[in-house]
């Protein structure tokens, strides 16, 4: 874009098109993030006031280079989907109620996840039961509708008698999420809570309540033996699906809102009044969910015996040395990888070996491993799941076979105790045999 600038000027435009050049060049300069390839964006909104009130999060997709379709209840049959293949790259649904929006199941969003769309959903305490068991789908358990997360800790000013209203720190520190942007400051919410099963794999908590933290319903006492509380209360939950799809679940429907990104929270003195840190939160969410970070492609799969070639079966106790090459997408470009967990196991039916591989910096990654000693239909497997990271699946049977008569070898050191035995018996027999048979001693003569 800078080269054709430069070229209009050398041309001499009028100053008319100068002008909307310079508007183009500083539209680009103040979106939300480096544009990728350009998405197809459906949002859901339940009223159509929720554009207004979202003004700033649509207008940072549009201006990332992403078509945004905005549907609201009562303008026709939705449809996400045709026979063959989704019809928009991300779905964002910003509603208590699926049922609102014609020709949209719960069904529908499912097939749509796992044909590889990413999704967005964000309710409120309103939140209906269409929208709990669309969140149950996916490992998810909203709190009772009527609850809300409430902390008198933490309260925001504008809203100091209204604890729903509290701001909080605890966002993920995975690099794969936020980035430097963890420590982004206090994020305002209000909303309700959300939990899931710690044992889950693909659920990751984006956003957590502080230690005083707690969900109830507001104004009543708390009678309850069992209530969520602290960093178990999960404000916005992220999902990471085996197909590489990516959901994000969020109790709040205001966190994404212009009021809330605009809020200014006091500091120790006027001077140090901050902004919340909604705006570059849902920056890093959306970036996440759309795929434009945390994003891993790997390729040049290759084993081969060390010093040798690649073969299609190897020999029990071989040396062999595994490679592969993984990149990253960061900021619209593909740059090497540099984790340092990427592990590759032999395996039949078990791992026999599992050995964490090395990388040089330039994305490529090596380990050298000895066979185990046991033959069978071995398969290498590269399973690499790190939390945010997309995951990488590789799988190649390569078979291990036993030594062939002629492999063996003739003399093993273990046996050597075993071959002098053998030895020293012959020559005991050989001259005791001797003695007995040219022993002339105590013959007459």
């Amino acid at each position: 874009l800078v080269g054709f600038v430069h070229l209009d000027c050398d041309r001499g435009s009028d100053p008319t098109a100068m002008a909307r050049l310079l508007l183009l060049l500083a539209a680009l300069g103040s979106t939300w993030w480096t544009m990728g390839a350009a998405k197809e964006v459906l949002v859901l909104m339940e009223a159509p006031v929720l554009q207004w009130k979202h003004a700033k999060l649509l207008d940072g997709l549009r201006s990332g280079g992403h078509q945004v379709e905005i549907r609201t209840p009562g303008r026709g049959i939705v449809q996400l989907a045709t026979e063959e293949e989704n019809r928009a790259d991300a779905l964002l649904v910003f509603a208590n109620d699926l049922k609102k929006f014609k020709g949209v199941s719960i069904r529908d969003v499912m097939r749509f996840v796992d044909r590889g769309g990413n999704l967005v959903v964000a309710v409120d305490e309103d939140v209906e039961k269409s929208m709990v068991d669309l969140a149950a789908e996916f490992g998810i358990e909203f709190e009772q509708r009527g609850k809300m997360a409430i902390d008198y800790a933490r309260p925001v000013e504008l809203h100091e008698h209204d604890p729903t209203v509290f701001v909080t720190d605890q966002i993920n520190p995975e690099p794969a999420f936020f980035g430097d942007e963890a420590d982004a400051g206090d994020v305002v919410y209000q909303g309700i809570g959300m939990s899931f099963s710690p044992s889950s794999e693909l659920l990751s908590p984006l956003l957590t309540g502080t230690p005083t933290t707690y969900s109830s319903i507001p104004g009543e006492e708390v009678r309850e033996t069992s209530v969520l509380a602290g960093k178990e209360i999960v404000l916005v939950t992220a999902l990471q699906a085996r197909n590489n799809a990516r959901a994000v679940f969020s109790g709040s429907l205001k966190m994404f809102s212009d009021d809330f990104m605009d809020m200014i929270l006091p500091g120790e003195s006027p001077e140090e009044d901050v902004e919340s840190a909604n705006q570059v939160v849902c920056e890093e969410i959306l970036k996440w969910v759309l795929q434009e970070k945390s994003v891993l492609k790997a390729s040049n799969f290759h084993h081969r015996i060390i010093g040798g070639e690649k073969q299609s079966m190897y020999r029990i106790k071989d040396e062999v040395e595994f490679f592969t090459h993984i990149e990253e997408f960061v900021e619209g470009e593909w740059v090497p990888f540099q984790g340092n967990d990427v592990q590759v196991e032999y395996v039949m039916l078990d791992p026999y070996v599992r050995r964490t591989m090395q990388h040089d910096g330039n994305g490529n990654f090596f380990v050298q491993m000895k066979l185990p000693d046991v033959y069978g239909v071995f398969k290498f497997v590269v399973d690499y799941h790190h939390p945010g990271f997309s995951w990488i699946k590789y799988t190649e049977r390569v078979p291990a076979r036993p030594f062939q008569h002629n492999e063996y070898e003739r003399f093993i050191y273990s046996a050597y105790p075993y071959y002098v035995s053998a030895f020293s018996n012959m020559l005991c027999f050989f001259t005791i045999g001797i003695v007995f048979l040219y022993n002339t001693e105590g013959k007459s003569k």
